[in-house]
């Protein structure tokens, strides 16, 4: 795809060229148990001196007609059926729509595609009806065709356009939707086996989104890499693990995007993107490492923005395979990791300590009412010598490279997790792998001990509980008959005290199981420069950009 740039690679090369020598520059932060340190000062001396000899690349100003978002890493695919994880998620959101969507603040849904919608008696028929006069950015009509062939692809294995892998089709929609069908161009039935209170946010979140089915039939598989959606922004460009450049689509049924153009760049240090920052190379970006939080906080060009983190960091086990099938090692590992040194030392007080699996504000949310994992390496190794291991054992410990929003620190975290367990006799080797491959081996269960997270995508306990634990392919493989009942109990319990106690009893059995060692919730934060305007943090931590201007 032509680039809107006429001339992208001297605009690119001024950054890139700065952050490679700024990179080569930063070191990683040192963490120790009783003093908090930070980069040696000569560190960042070093960067200024050198950006100053690169006559100005380094400090060039972006084009006032284009909004530049600084983030840790690359997007991962843009078949909206295919996704899996949130870089590719918050690119995605800008081109394409649901049916419904979340408010601009809030978990709460409203229409998008559909201007309303009648429910059935039953709860088993719903009835959308489509917004008229709406077309994909390949110029063809948005009609119910469209939104069949597109759920028809995640229900049906054997469809020409099946994806490959399904992991949020089959959480968010297989087990619940019997037929989606075409009442007519602007009418469409979602049969479902039995009533789901979750439906409504699973098509909010980008599983849900419709996609162009001519563009589809057009490049097959492909569509991942040029997806035509019926968004604000279309992809114009994508660099792999440089940038991303959207366009506004001067089509779009809604209120238009005001920025002409945006650009995501995937800059892994979290230093150079500040740099970038605060020089005005980019507006805004997220992914801050607890210890530069000071630094934007004290730089009168910049604003912090924090929010509650609807997201949970963990390690999690393959309970399949030995050591992890024997539940007193599983617990005797969460006794072993300081997770409250963890969160105050190595994320500076923006992480709160993890009970269990549901952040706050999450419906059933009650860590009180959770069996107690405190910091205890006796406990630790009583579990592990009552389990066969009273000199510990040898494992490997897989982990991602870049900032997650449970885990800005990438990492590092895995460092201090190897210290704690070394503690108890537990050897651990760490495998540290680039996004892509480290989401290939924990979704094909090359890693049975791995760091992991996850952030919400609709703020319901099911997402949290069921997606992680309770689908039948589960990353951990953990099974409880009576957990799996709860789960099915949940999702057809529309009565909000009776679903938050449902889920409360599901969350206290898995915490007892011990299938992950529970880490954080984290804050969910982002930077941006005075001149961004409209810019806000979204619940679901998807920054919604189409209504973000830049003011002097």
């Amino acid at each position: 795809m032509p680039p809107v740039d006429p001339h992208p690679e001297p605009r690119h090369f001024r950054f890139h060229t700065c952050a490679v020598i700024c990179a080569s520059f930063s070191r990683p932060i040192a963490v120790n148990r009783n003093i908090q340190r930070s980069n040696p000062p000569y560190n960042w001396i070093v960067i200024g001196i050198l950006c100053g000899f690169l006559a100005g690349g380094c400090g060039k100003t972006a084009p006032s007609d284009v909004l530049i978002y600084g983030r840790g890493g690359d997007s991962v695919t843009f078949d909206p059926a295919a996704v899996e994880d949130g870089e590719s998620a918050k690119v995605l959101i800008h081109i394409m729509e649901g049916l419904v969507r979340f408010k601009d603040d809030s978990t709460e849904i409203e229409p998008c595609l559909a201007e309303s919608w009648d429910i059935s008696e039953d709860g088993r028929d719903i009835t959308f009806h489509l917004r008229p006069n709406v077309h994909f950015h390949d110029g063809t009509a948005f009609d119910s065709q469209a939104v069949v062939f597109t759920f028809e692809r995640m229900l049906n294995a054997e469809h020409a356009f099946a994806p490959v892998g399904d992991t949020y089709p089959g959480f968010a929609f297989k087990p619940y939707i019997k037929l989606v069908d075409a009442l007519d161009s602007q009418t469409v039935r979602f049969q479902l086996n039995e009533p789901y209170a979750p439906i409504f946010k699973n098509l909010a979140i980008f599983t849900g989104y419709i996609v162009s089915p001519a563009a589809f039939e057009k490049m097959g598989q492909d569509f991942g890499n040029r997806p035509v959606g019926t968004g604000p922004y279309k992809l114009v460009e994508w660099t792999r693990n440089a940038t991303i450049e959207l366009q506004r689509f001067d089509e779009y049924w809604g209120k238009a995007g005001v920025m002409p153009r945006i650009i995501f760049r995937s800059i892994p240090d979290g230093a150079v993107r500040l740099l970038g920052l605060q020089r005005g190379e980019l507006h805004i970006i997220d992914g801050i490492e607890p210890q530069l939080v000071s630094k934007i906080r004290s730089n009168k060009d910049l604003v912090l923005l924090e929010g509650p983190g609807q997201n949970v960091g963990f390690v999690g086990f393959n309970v399949t395979v030995p050591p992890y099938d024997d539940v007193r090692v599983r617990r005797a590992l969460n006794h072993a990791v300081n997770k409250e040194q963890i969160c105050e030392y190595l994320f500076e007080g923006l992480a709160v300590p993890a009970k269990g699996v549901l952040p706050e504000g999450v419906l059933g949310y009650a860590p009180q009412k959770l069996p107690a994992y405190e910091y205890n390496p006796e406990k630790a190794k009583q579990l592990l010598s009552e389990a066969g291991y009273p000199d510990g054992f040898e494992t490997k410990l897989t982990t991602y490279t870049i900032p997650r929003p449970y885990n800005p620190m990438d990492a590092r975290l895995a460092e201090l997790i190897q210290e704690d367990l070394a503690k108890v006799g537990v050897k651990v080797t760490i495998e540290k792998l680039e996004w892509g491959r480290y989401l290939e081996a924990v979704r094909s269960f090359e890693a049975p001990f791995a760091l992991r997270g996850w952030s919400g995508d609709n703020a319901d306990p099911d997402n949290f509980l069921w997606t992680r634990l309770g689908e039948p392919d589960n990353p951990s493989r953990y099974k409880n008959p009576r957990f799996i009942e709860l789960m099915h109990e949940g999702v057809a319990t529309f009565d909000g005290a009776e679903r938050a106690r449902i889920y409360q009893e599901a969350e206290r059995i898995a915490v007892e199981d011990a299938p992950w060692i529970f880490l954080n919730h984290f804050k969910d934060l982002a930077a941006a420069r005075v001149e961004v305007k409209g810019f806000q943090l979204h619940p679901l931590a998807t920054h919604r950009l189409w209504g973000v201007s830049l003011q002097p």
